[in-house]
């Protein structure tokens, strides 16, 4: 498999990194090396002797048909953590075996073929089906069926029953996954469907307003958010920042830049979570934060976690990180 800059980058730091490491000499055959590799020459050259010497003998991983492997192991890891669930590391090597198992049975991965277009667990199309590092739009994500309960539970015979495989990009807390393998056919109806000039209007006079009906108008909130978390930064006031950002949406005719999709914050007639389709301030360049001219209005469920912020090097070859009108459309299967 050919490797992307950033591994070929990675793999040079870990070589310096090597070279630079204090050695450890063996006792029994003098041989000098570094002390990771010290623990595995005494296994493998001097097993009758491993007790004498201190090294304990190596837990059997099974082997999981490569590269997958530690990529979903610590992804269950992370998840056992948010559900605050014991971390048992037999339990993690299970779910992730048969993660890969399920992966391969769907077609949506083989070890012997890169890039094998696929569709998630809800229906969208994977291009290059699902990539297995950070950083990327495409990451395998597990998404919970139910969201009241952990990710894992052994039931009937399976550790993925509460599981669905679906893109990092979609995986959002509105739960737009919630409606299974409709949710493209959903988001193609909602990009032709055309608004009503009536709700226009309700628009217009509720961002005259930082509440409606007592509660805090969508757009005003993600603007307050985006202003405290870095646009005090770039803007004078708050109320500099909402006149700008509010003259934006406006401009956009509340229509999501990358989806065309017409945005309404549904303050008074919808369940807070659920909002997908509310207008929620984006910045196009994360690095660069939230300033004018690098913002723009979006809907709530396509503005995923970018991580380009907390990223230490950039490569020409990585992965997308954030949707566009071309992706978005090609993962929901809508032709222009």
């Amino acid at each position: 498999m050919p490797r992307t800059q950033r591994e070929v980058a990675h793999r040079k730091k870990i070589a310096e990194y090597d070279r630079n490491r204090p050695k450890k000499k063996c006792p029994v055959c003098d041989k000098i090396m570094i002390e990771y590799n010290y623990w595995r020459h005494v296994r493998n050259k001097h097993s009758n002797q491993m007790e004498q010497l201190g090294v304990k003998p190596r837990r059997h991983i099974k082997k999981a048909h490569g590269h997958p492997y530690r990529f979903l192991s610590e992804m269950v890891r992370g998840c056992m953590i948010h559900d605050k669930q014991i971390i048992n590391r037999d339990e993690i090597e299970e779910i992730a075996l048969e993660i890969i198992s399920k992966l391969k049975k769907n077609g949506q991965f083989d070890p012997s073929l890169n890039n094998l277009p696929c569709r998630d667990d809800c229906g969208g199309y994977l291009k290059e089906g699902f990539d297995f590092h950070s950083h990327s739009l495409y990451k395998l994500s597990l998404d919970r069926i139910n969201n009241s309960i952990g990710h894992f539970k052994f039931k009937n015979g399976t550790w993925l029953s509460n599981i669905r495989f679906v893109v990092h990009g979609i995986n959002h807390r509105t739960n737009p996954t919630m409606y299974n393998e409709k949710m493209p056919s959903m988001l193609r109806d909602k990009v032709m469907q055309v608004e009503d000039p009536n709700e226009v209007d309700t628009l217009k006079i509720r961002l005259n307003k930082t509440r409606y009906n007592g509660v805090k108008i969508l757009p005003y909130q993600s603007m307050t958010n985006a202003y405290h978390r870095d646009g005090k930064d770039h803007f004078n006031s708050v109320k500099e920042m909402r006149l700008y950002c509010y003259g934006l949406l406006r401009k956009q005719w509340f229509r999501c830049t990358i989806s065309n999709i017409f945005m309404n914050d549904t303050t008074d007639n919808s369940e807070a979570g659920h909002r997908m389709f509310a207008p929620s301030l984006n910045a196009i360049d994360p690095v660069k934060g939230h300033r004018k001219g690098n913002l723009e209005w979006i809907c709530s469920f396509l503005n995923n976690g970018n991580c380009d912020k907390t990223k230490k090097e950039k490569f020409e070859d990585d992965k997308p990180t954030s949707w566009n009108r071309e992706r978005f459309y090609e993962y929901i299967g809508f032709k222009v």
